[in-house]
């Protein structure tokens, strides 16, 4: 979760099956909650999770930049 906080992610999503309570419990107790299903076709008995990322929308803001000017660079290189 600390490295997705860095790299300016703002939620984390993850998936499990209901008979894992062990494993449900322990998303939980690190504060995802229920969310709607993360795909188009949901697995029979999936539950999904997700948690808000703290990261400020001006951090964030600058990381995308980022990741879309070395993005550019790459189009740019690959073109060539």
């Amino acid at each position: 979760m600390k490295t997705a906080q860095e790299r300016g992610y703002q939620e984390l999503k993850l998936d499990t099956l209901a008979h894992l309570e062990t494993a449900i419990a322990l998303y939980k107790s690190f504060g995802f909650e229920s969310s709607r299903a993360n795909g188009n076709h949901p697995y029979p008995g999936l539950v999904c999770l997700e948690r808000r990322c703290r990261t400020s929308k001006r951090k964030a803001a600058r990381l995308m930049q980022r990741r879309f000017s070395q993005f550019k660079t790459i189009l740019l290189v690959c073109q060539h």
